[in-house]
């Protein structure tokens, strides 16, 4: 059985390079998604029929919408972000392959990892982009004494906490005593395994490290939960 596949940003270089592999493999396309070549991504519709198409720009989602008018055979049409998410999300792709550029690929990615698909990353800014610095990392560090309490709470020395995350101990030392900046990707690892412990997950937003702008760009965690 052919495997399908949700390609994420197909209009851009590395999409269409995707599409190449796709098509010589023989894979069936389930999704696409571009952000605002419309001629292009028709193209790709014409000679995949992905079963879902999404546009994040609101104009182009319109204009797309018209020309797919009257068509049988169009695909479901998503729009904006949140579409971006949907159609990440969505049962039925064998793997969902992220080439959009930048921080706008993070939330997709997430959303097709808590969907339990197997996602391929064609970019790494969907991992790690150095230029979003949101204040919650900030918030983490600026205060000595958060890293430190979130760790005790989960009865942590520094060494498991730097194995849990994939660093040296080293690491996690001089980010507590400051003396090293956090960064985007190590500030994800630990944000995400303190979400995943009901003892820290609640403590995080009371010490404003996860606030409703990172919920809302992750998008899978509510923050109700932890207000209750």
């Amino acid at each position: 059985m052919s495997k399908k596949i949700t390609l994420l940003g197909s209009t851009g270089s590395i999409g269409t390079q995707s599409l190449d592999v796709i098509r010589a493999q023989g894979y069936e396309v389930y999704g696409l998604s571009a952000h605002s070549h419309v001629d292009k991504i028709l193209q790709q519709i014409e000679e995949f029929h992905p079963r879902y198409v999404c546009m994040t720009d609101p104009d182009a989602a319109r204009r797309l919408d018209a020309e797919l008018s009257g068509r049988a055979d169009a695909p479901r049409l998503l729009v904006g972000p949140e579409g971006l998410k949907q159609l990440a999300a969505l049962d039925g792709t064998d793997v969902v392959l992220n080439s959009v550029v930048g921080i706008a690929g993070l939330g997709a990615s997430l959303a097709a990892i808590e969907s339990g698909h197997d996602l391929a990353l064609a970019n790494k800014e969907s991992l790690l982009d150095e230029t979003y610095v949101p204040q919650d990392l900030v918030k983490l560090t600026c205060h000595k004494e958060n890293l430190p309490a979130l760790r005790a709470r989960l009865g942590l020395s520094q060494t498991q906490l730097a194995d849990c995350i994939g660093v040296t101990r080293q690491t996690i030392s001089s980010i507590e005593n400051q003396s090293r900046e956090l960064s985007w990707t190590n500030f994800l690892s630990l944000l995400f395994l303190f979400l995943q412990n009901a003892q820290t997950a609640k403590l995080l937003p009371v010490m404003g490290i996860y606030t409703d702008e990172l919920a809302r760009i992750f998008s899978f965690t509510d923050l109700n939960q932890f207000r209750q």
